[in-house]
């Protein structure tokens, strides 16, 4: 299984994203969780983990980044 990076997960910040069971890559993203609810069942994906994704600017220290 393939991790997600922190730059990879950078390019979502302030987003939604949904991930599949095994979190080894983005389907989509969104900025409410009705929008990528709607982008999910366009794509007929049932099976996805939801998750936030903070600003990263406002959430890491700059040490962190």
């Amino acid at each position: 299984m393939k991790k997600l990076d922190l730059k990879t997960l950078a390019k979502y910040g302030n987003q939604y994203i949904a991930l599949p069971t095994d979190s080894s890559r983005i389907i989509t993203a969104g900025n409410t969780i009705g929008e990528l609810e709607k982008k999910l069942a366009k794509l007929k994906i049932k099976d996805a983990v939801i998750r936030y994704i903070a600003p990263i600017d406002k959430f890491l220290s700059p040490l962190c980044r």
